[in-house]
């Protein structure tokens, strides 16, 4: 806890919410991305091993060849266990819900900090807010909240050694409001959306990559045309996986924070030559707040339907993973048969 500003036993409450919720939705959104990277993964293997045990078994040791065979049963039960454990406790939806309540608490922080520091009701007004957004996330998260205690320091991510790192624990003037608020959350978003900008690249290479070769593949014929099925999964997973990511969504949502907030932060700079007002303070605080609490709005809504949109029986994809390779082997078997017999 930081010990150089008054205590605010209400303040640091609410920063111990948020960090309890922000840490919870970050370990609850890092385990479903690995569930669904491994789903997806498991959905190649079938495919692969479709293709291996219809085309290579009887040219390899009858053991490889039964290896094959429990790996291909195997898959798809894997993939319906790991996908009746998501679907019954609900993480994506979870950490969705964790993250709007999470968001919604700091805004009511920095409200409160900045918009709201002249009011005799702050107090009243961010003990009803954070009463509100817990009663919200209770019926959100289906009337269960099973969080895992925070251990850490309050405010969380304070480092005492960077000047431009909020302590919380203080009121705030204008111009640390920029630097803490403002400008740290523009800085992030540019980082953010750079990152997502070049993931979005490599996988949309990566899918037009799988999807040439599939091509080539198909147009050779041969033996080799049996893989057109597996660079075919590749592909798909790829695509399935920017979709889960939300990508496109993102780069264009977080472009639009940028934009509101340079705007902001420019409106803000023509002040200081004839000198900023406490309305020019409140007005700052409140529309910069409104910027990001919308733009975590609509993400949240967007994640969520791009959620429900990939959930569903993941087994019964996968099994149609393997119908579709079988299906393109056999049509390729076929069709090498008919060349042999016109030779």
């Amino acid at each position: 806890m930081n010990e150089q500003y008054p205590r605010n036993s209400l303040l640091e409450t609410a920063w111990r919410r948020y960090a309890i919720l922000d840490e919870n939705s970050s370990n609850i959104q890092k385990q479903y991305m690995r569930m669904r990277f491994f789903m997806a993964a498991l959905g190649i293997l079938a495919v692969l091993f479709a293709i291996l045990v219809d085309n290579y078994s009887d040219q390899v040791h009858k053991y490889v060849a039964l290896g094959f065979r429990v790996i291909l049963i195997l898959t798809p039960i894997l993939v319906s266990i790991l996908a009746a454990f998501s679907n019954r406790f609900q993480q994506g939806q979870k950490y969705l819900s964790y993250r709007a309540a999470a968001e919604g608490i700091l805004k009511e922080i920095y409200t409160y900090r900045v918009a709201n520091k002249n009011k005799l009701s702050r107090d009243k007004i961010l003990s009803d807010r954070l009463a509100a957004i817990q009663r919200d996330l209770f019926r959100g998260a289906g009337g269960e909240l099973v969080l895992s205690e925070y251990a850490g320091s309050v405010p969380p991510y304070y480092d005492p050694d960077d000047e431009t790192s909020d302590p919380g624990l203080n009121d705030l003037t204008g111009e640390e409001y920029l630097i803490y608020r403002l400008e740290h959350q523009l800085n992030w978003h540019n980082r953010k959306n750079l990152e997502m900008q070049r993931d979005r690249k490599r996988i949309q290479w990566a899918i037009l990559i799988f999807g040439g070769v599939g091509a080539f593949l198909a147009a050779w014929a041969g033996p080799l045309a049996v893989w057109v099925a597996f660079t075919a999964s590749i592909a798909s997973a790829l695509v399935g996986w920017e979709e889960l990511r939300g990508l496109d969504m993102r780069v264009g949502n977080y472009s639009q924070v940028i934009l509101e907030l340079n705007i902001i932060r420019d409106w803000w700079f023509t002040l200081r030559t004839s000198g900023a007002t406490d309305a020019d303070v409140e007005k700052l605080a409140n529309q910069t707040e409104k910027v990001l609490y919308d733009q975590n709005l609509e993400w949240v809504s967007a994640m969520r339907k791009a959620l429900a949109d990939s959930d569903g029986d993941e087994a019964k994809l996968i099994e149609d993973f393997i119908d579709e390779g079988r299906e393109a082997t056999g049509r390729i078997h076929q069709t090498l048969m008919a060349e042999a017999d016109e030779l």
